[in-house]
C-alpha cells in the first residue's frame, strides 16, 4: 500500500500567488452536491430543516457501542522495549496475536484482553532493522512472514523472548499467504503462486496467476481467493499441489478478503467492503456493498459481526443477514488503523504502533460528519453526515451565530443512512469553531471549523519559503524557482 500527496506550487514572483492543490491516492472523492436535491435522488427537492437551539448535550444518552478494553503501545521511546510501527497485519493463534510491520514480527499475549503484553519480537535484538508485510501461523509457535522486497521467512516463537529463524526463501514480490493442511500458499507479484510443504519447506511454483496480489484467503477446505488489483481471483485446490486458477471476479481492486461459509467479504479501500455469495465457489457473486468512513484495508468476521479497519478507526457491522448488513458502531482511533482481527466477541485493532481490544454492545447511534473544516467564502457549502450506529440518530442543536444558518436534509437518520448539512453565511470574514449536538453517545458535541473571507484555506496564498534536500542530498530552495512551476511529491510506502 502506498500514499502520495502532490503539491503543485506556481512560483510567479514575490507578489504573485503560489497556488496549492492536493490529492491523495485511494482517498474518497467528494462529489458536488446539488443543494436543491436530495443527495441520493437528484430529481427530488430537499426540504431543508433549520437547526435551532443551542449546542447542549441531549438527555438520555446510551452507552457507546464500541468500548475499549485494553491496549499496548510499542515505541522507540521506552528503553529496552521492542520497537514497532506500521502494524499492517494481525494473525490470531489461541491466546497469542502476531503482528507484522515496520519493526519485524511481534507476539502479543492476549490471554487477558484488558492487559495485553509483548513477550517477544523478531529480530530479538531490537535492532529496528526488521520489516515484514504479512504474517501467517503455520504450526504450533511457528509463523511465516513475507517481506515483499526480499524474502519469505519462517520463525519459531516457542521461546517468544528469543524467537529464531528456521527457514528463509529469497524472492522479490512475496506477499499474501494462506496455510491449509500441510501447505503454505504464497503469492508472488508478477504472476506466480508458490506452494510450500511445511514438512520440509520444499516448494513448487505456478505461473499465470494474478499480477499484484495483496493477500490470500482460504475457505478452510478446498478454495483460495486472491485479493488482487484486478479483482477477486478464485483458486481451486482440488489438487492441493496444482492450484487451478479460475476466472477473475471483475470488481475492482481488492486489498483483503475473508470467507465465512457461503459468504465472502472483500475490502476495497474507499469503495467499502463488498459482500459476495459463493454458492458456486468458483464464481462468487457480488450482492451488496458496505460503505466505510475512510478506506477499508483489512477485515475480520465471526459470530455475525464484521470488523473493519478503515484507516480512520474501527467499524462494525451486523452481517447476520449478509444480504442486508447494518452498522453497529464506529470508533475513530488514536493513530492510523491498518489491521484488525477478532477473538470471540473481542475485536483487536492494529492502530499504527498500538494494539487495542474492543467489545461491542450495539444500541446507540454514531454520528460521522464527512468534513471538519468548511469554507463559506462563497456564502454556502454542504457536508455529508451519516449514522454508523444501530439506532436512530437525532440532531439536537447547533451554536447560534449571527449571519449563519445551518440546515439539514433531515434531523433524524436511521442506521446506515446519510444526509446533508447546508451552511449559509451572510456575514464577512469568519474563522471560528461551532458546536453541533446530537444523540451520539460517545461524542454528543462535535466541533466544526467555519472559515470565510480571503483565502481562508490558504489556497492561492504565497507559500512559505523553504530549503529541502532530495534523495541524493542536493538542496533546493523554493524561492530559487520563482516564475517556474514546482511540483513536490511527498510519499510513504508500506
Amino acid at each position: 500500500m502506498s500514499a502520495l500527496l502532490w503539491l503543485a506550487l506556481s512560483c510567479n514572483g514575490d507578489d504573485g500567488p503560489h497556488d496549492v492543490a492536493d490529492s491523495s491516492v485511494d482517498s474518497p472523492v467528494d462529489s458536488p452536491v446539488d443543494s436543491s436535491a436530495d443527495p441520493g435522488q437528484d430529481s427530488v427537492p430537499v426540504e431543508w430543516v433549520e437547526l435551532t437551539g443551542d449546542c447542549v448535550e441531549p438527555d438520555g444518552l446510551g452507552e457507546d457501542p464500541l468500548q475499549p478494553t485494553g491496549s499496548i503501545r510499542l515505541t522507540q521511546e521506552t528503553p529496552g522495549q521492542s520497537w514497532f510501527v506500521e502494524l499492517i497485519d494481525l494473525e490470531v493463534d489461541g491466546d497469542r496475536i502476531y503482528g507484522a510491520g515496520q519493526g519485524g514480527v511481534t507476539a502479543y499475549d492476549i490471554s487477558d484482553p484488558a492487559n495485553p503484553t509483548n513477550p517477544g519480537h523478531y529480530p530479538p535484538d531490537n535492532s529496528n532493522q526488521g520489516r515484514f508485510h504479512r504474517v501467517e501461523v503455520v504450526g504450533e509457535d511457528l509463523v511465516a512472514a513475507t517481506h515483499r522486497e526480499a524474502f519469505l521467512e519462517v520463525l519459531d516463537f516457542s521461546d517468544p523472548s528469543v524467537p529464531t529463524s528456521v527457514f528463509q526463501h529469497e524472492g522479490y514480490g512475496l506477499e499474501g499467504m494462506a496455510h491449509l493442511d500441510e501447505r503454505l500458499y504464497v503469492s508472488q507479484r508478477g504472476g506466480s503462486l508458490l506452494v510450500f510443504s511445511t514438512d520440509d519447506w520444499s516448494h513448487v511454483e505456478h505461473t499465470g496467476f494474478g499480477e499484484n496480489t495483496w493477500e490470500l484467503a482460504s475457505d478452510g477446505s478446498s478454495w483460495l481467493y486472491a485479493a488482487d488489483n484486478a479483482g477477486l481471483i478464485p483458486i481451486s485446490l482440488a489438487d492441493p499441489d496444482a492450484p487451478a486458477v479460475q476466472a477473475t471476479v471483475d470488481m475492482g481492486g481488492v486489498l483483503h478478503a475473508v470467507v465465512d461459509g457461503d459468504w465472502m467479504y472483500a475490502a476495497q479501500a474507499s469503495r467499502g467492503v463488498a459482500v459476495l455469495e459463493r454458492s458456486d465457489p468458483a464464481a462468487p457473486e457480488l450482492v451488496t456493498m458496505i460503505p466505510v468512513s475512510g478506506s477499508a484495508v483489512q477485515i475480520s468476521v465471526g459470530d455475525s459481526v464484521l470488523w473493519i479497519a478503515d484507516h480512520e478507526g474501527l467499524a462494525t457491522w451486523d452481517v447476520s443477514d449478509p444480504t442486508s448488513p447494518s452498522p453497529t458502531g464506529h470508533q475513530v482511533s488514536e493513530q492510523f488503523a491498518l489491521s484488525v482481527a477478532h477473538v470471540g466477541d473481542v475485536g483487536w485493532l492494529g492502530d499504527w504502533n498500538i494494539l487495542s481490544s474492543w467489545t461491542l454492545e450495539p444500541g446507540s447511534p454514531e454520528l460521522d460528519i464527512g468534513r471538519s473544516e468548511l469554507d463559506l467564502s462563497s456564502g454556502q457549502t454542504t457536508a455529508a453526515f451519516r449514522n454508523w450506529g444501530a439506532s436512530t440518530l437525532t440532531l439536537a442543536g447547533v451554536d447560534q451565530v449571527d449571519g449563519l444558518t445551518v440546515e439539514a436534509s433531515s434531523l433524524t437518520l436511521e442506521p446506515g443512512e446519510e444526509g446533508t448539512l447546508r451552511f449559509t453565511w451572510t456575514g464577512g470574514d469568519l474563522d471560528q469553531p461551532i458546536c453541533l449536538a446530537s444523540a451520539d453517545a460517545d461524542e454528543p458535541l462535535q466541533q466544526l471549523i467555519l472559515l470565510a473571507g480571503d483565502n481562508p484555506s490558504k489556497l492561492g496564498e504565497a507559500a512559505i519559503d523553504f530549503t529541502l534536500p532530495d534523495l541524493d542530498g542536493n538542496e533546493y530552495t523554493l524561492s530559487d524557482h520563482l516564475g517556474q512551476p514546482v511540483v513536490l511529491a511527498y510519499f510513504a510506502t508500506w
